[in-house]
Protein backbone atom coordinates (compact mmCIF):
# COMPACT_ATOMS: atom_id res chain seq x y z
CA UNK A 1 0.00 0.00 0.00
CA UNK A 2 1.58 3.62 -0.82
CA UNK A 3 -0.30 6.42 0.87
CA UNK A 4 0.59 10.44 1.35
CA UNK A 5 -0.53 12.11 3.94
CA UNK A 6 -2.46 8.58 5.11
CA UNK A 7 -4.56 8.39 2.24
CA UNK A 8 -4.34 6.09 -0.28
CA UNK A 9 -2.16 6.76 -3.07
CA UNK A 10 -2.05 3.11 -4.79
CA UNK A 11 -3.35 0.11 -2.70
CA UNK A 12 -2.78 -3.41 -3.82
CA UNK A 13 -4.19 -6.68 -1.91
CA UNK A 14 -4.52 -10.07 -3.40
CA UNK A 15 -2.97 -9.95 -6.09
CA UNK A 16 -5.67 -7.08 -7.74
CA UNK A 17 -5.25 -2.82 -7.42
CA UNK A 18 -7.94 -1.61 -5.01
CA UNK A 19 -9.21 1.55 -6.51
CA UNK A 20 -12.53 2.30 -4.09
CA UNK A 21 -10.07 3.88 -1.87
CA UNK A 22 -7.75 5.65 -3.97
CA UNK A 23 -7.74 9.39 -3.74
CA UNK A 24 -9.10 10.72 -6.90
CA UNK A 25 -6.28 12.98 -7.91
CA UNK A 26 -4.17 9.76 -8.52
CA UNK A 27 -7.02 7.46 -10.24
CA UNK A 28 -5.77 5.96 -13.25
CA UNK A 29 -2.01 7.04 -13.09
CA UNK A 30 -0.18 4.81 -10.64
CA UNK A 31 0.59 1.07 -11.05
CA UNK A 32 2.99 -1.21 -9.90
CA UNK A 33 5.62 -3.22 -11.53
CA UNK A 34 3.62 -6.65 -11.59
CA UNK A 35 6.60 -8.89 -12.93
CA UNK A 36 8.88 -7.35 -10.48
CA UNK A 37 6.29 -7.79 -7.33
CA UNK A 38 7.66 -11.31 -6.55
CA UNK A 39 11.14 -9.94 -6.50
CA UNK A 40 10.45 -7.95 -3.78
CA UNK A 41 9.83 -4.92 -6.13
CA UNK A 42 6.96 -2.44 -4.64
CA UNK A 43 7.94 0.41 -6.92
CA UNK A 44 5.06 2.72 -7.50
CA UNK A 45 4.60 4.37 -11.03
CA UNK A 46 2.79 7.67 -11.68
CA UNK A 47 2.10 8.74 -15.08
CA UNK A 48 1.53 12.80 -16.41
CA UNK A 49 3.53 14.05 -13.05
CA UNK A 50 2.25 17.85 -11.75
CA UNK A 51 3.68 19.56 -9.15
CA UNK A 52 1.07 19.13 -6.89
CA UNK A 53 2.28 15.43 -6.70
CA UNK A 54 5.52 16.58 -4.60
CA UNK A 55 4.96 15.10 -1.49
CA UNK A 56 6.20 11.86 1.11
CA UNK A 57 5.09 8.96 -0.52
CA UNK A 58 4.77 5.69 2.51
CA UNK A 59 5.36 2.77 0.99
CA UNK A 60 3.86 -0.44 3.74
CA UNK A 61 3.76 -4.09 2.58
CA UNK A 62 2.75 -6.83 5.49
CA UNK A 63 5.64 -8.63 6.79
CA UNK A 64 5.58 -11.93 9.67
CA UNK A 65 2.12 -10.24 10.99
CA UNK A 66 2.38 -6.37 10.59
CA UNK A 67 4.09 -4.14 8.21
CA UNK A 68 7.21 -3.18 7.08
CA UNK A 69 7.42 0.42 5.67
CA UNK A 70 9.57 3.11 3.84
CA UNK A 71 9.39 6.65 3.00
CA UNK A 72 9.96 8.54 -0.51
CA UNK A 73 9.91 12.12 -1.41
CA UNK A 74 8.99 13.07 -4.52
CA UNK A 75 10.21 16.45 -5.94
CA UNK A 76 8.44 17.90 -9.34
CA UNK A 77 9.60 20.90 -10.77
CA UNK A 78 8.70 22.69 -13.57
CA UNK A 79 10.33 23.05 -16.45
CA UNK A 80 9.75 26.65 -18.68
CA UNK A 81 8.99 27.27 -21.96
CA UNK A 82 10.48 26.42 -25.35
CA UNK A 83 12.90 28.96 -25.92
CA UNK A 84 12.05 32.56 -27.52
CA UNK A 85 14.37 34.17 -29.80
CA UNK A 86 14.60 37.87 -31.46
CA UNK A 87 17.05 40.06 -33.22
CA UNK A 88 17.71 43.54 -33.03
CA UNK A 89 20.23 44.64 -36.10
CA UNK A 90 22.53 47.87 -35.15
CA UNK A 91 23.94 50.58 -37.67
CA UNK A 92 27.48 49.20 -37.25
CA UNK A 93 26.68 45.31 -38.69
CA UNK A 94 26.51 43.96 -35.01
CA UNK A 95 22.92 42.34 -34.28
CA UNK A 96 21.78 41.61 -30.41
CA UNK A 97 20.34 38.12 -30.41
CA UNK A 98 17.96 38.01 -27.56
CA UNK A 99 16.37 34.35 -26.25
CA UNK A 100 13.87 34.16 -23.15
CA UNK A 101 12.22 31.05 -21.44
CA UNK A 102 9.71 31.56 -18.91
CA UNK A 103 7.65 29.01 -15.91
CA UNK A 104 10.62 27.63 -14.36
CA UNK A 105 9.96 26.28 -10.75
CA UNK A 106 11.43 29.03 -8.12
CA UNK A 107 13.57 26.21 -7.32
CA UNK A 108 15.36 25.45 -10.25
CA UNK A 109 18.36 27.40 -11.71
CA UNK A 110 18.30 26.82 -15.41
CA UNK A 111 21.59 27.54 -17.14
CA UNK A 112 21.23 29.03 -20.86
CA UNK A 113 23.93 29.52 -23.98
CA UNK A 114 23.79 30.99 -27.51
CA UNK A 115 25.63 28.40 -29.94
CA UNK A 116 27.00 29.65 -33.47
CA UNK A 117 26.66 27.68 -36.64
CA UNK A 118 29.15 25.07 -36.10
CA UNK A 119 28.11 24.26 -32.09
CA UNK A 120 30.70 26.62 -30.73
CA UNK A 121 29.46 28.60 -27.39
CA UNK A 122 28.90 32.73 -27.59
CA UNK A 123 31.23 34.59 -25.09
CA UNK A 124 30.56 37.72 -23.78
CA UNK A 125 26.55 36.81 -23.36
CA UNK A 126 24.31 38.97 -21.08
CA UNK A 127 22.47 36.96 -18.55
CA UNK A 128 19.48 37.71 -16.26
CA UNK A 129 17.31 35.91 -14.27
CA UNK A 130 14.09 37.16 -12.77
CA UNK A 131 11.65 35.84 -10.26
CA UNK A 132 7.98 36.16 -10.75
CA UNK A 133 6.25 37.83 -7.48
CA UNK A 134 3.41 35.83 -7.03
CA UNK A 135 3.79 32.84 -9.15
CA UNK A 136 6.97 31.13 -8.00
CA UNK A 137 8.56 31.04 -11.23
CA UNK A 138 12.01 32.65 -12.70
CA UNK A 139 12.35 34.22 -15.99
CA UNK A 140 15.65 33.65 -18.27
CA UNK A 141 16.94 35.86 -20.85
CA UNK A 142 20.29 35.79 -22.31
CA UNK A 143 21.69 38.40 -24.94
CA UNK A 144 24.68 37.99 -27.51
CA UNK A 145 26.29 40.40 -29.68
CA UNK A 146 27.37 39.06 -32.94
CA UNK A 147 28.73 40.34 -36.10
CA UNK A 148 26.04 39.76 -38.90
CA UNK A 149 27.53 37.71 -41.12
CA UNK A 150 26.73 35.12 -44.66
CA UNK A 151 25.53 32.47 -41.94
CA UNK A 152 23.72 34.00 -39.35
CA UNK A 153 22.21 30.23 -37.54
CA UNK A 154 22.30 30.38 -33.78
CA UNK A 155 20.30 27.99 -31.46
CA UNK A 156 19.48 29.05 -28.02
CA UNK A 157 19.92 25.99 -25.36
CA UNK A 158 17.59 26.63 -21.65
CA UNK A 159 18.93 23.11 -19.07
CA UNK A 160 18.26 22.24 -15.81
CA UNK A 161 19.57 18.71 -14.49
CA UNK A 162 19.95 16.96 -17.52
CA UNK A 163 16.72 18.55 -19.19
CA UNK A 164 16.97 20.63 -22.28
CA UNK A 165 14.81 22.80 -24.83
CA UNK A 166 16.59 24.65 -27.26
CA UNK A 167 15.55 26.58 -30.54
CA UNK A 168 17.05 27.42 -33.73
CA UNK A 169 17.24 31.02 -35.00
CA UNK A 170 18.18 32.21 -38.14
CA UNK A 171 18.82 35.85 -38.31
CA UNK A 172 17.34 37.62 -41.57
CA UNK A 173 20.05 38.00 -44.57
CA UNK A 174 18.22 41.60 -45.15
CA UNK A 175 17.92 42.54 -41.81
CA UNK A 176 16.74 46.58 -41.63
CA UNK A 177 18.52 48.65 -39.17
CA UNK A 178 15.40 49.98 -36.73
CA UNK A 179 14.50 53.77 -37.68
CA UNK A 180 14.04 56.43 -35.28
Amino acid sequence: MWVADVEKVHLYRRHQDITAQQMAQYKHRTSLFREELHRGNVSLKITNVKRADSNDYHCYVPMNGGYEGTTVHLYVDDLGTNPEMSAQSHVNASVNLTCTSAGWSHRTRPEILWLNSVGEVLQHIHISKHYVQGQHTFYIKAVATVLQTADDRYTCIVSYLGHKKEREFMVPGEYQTPTM
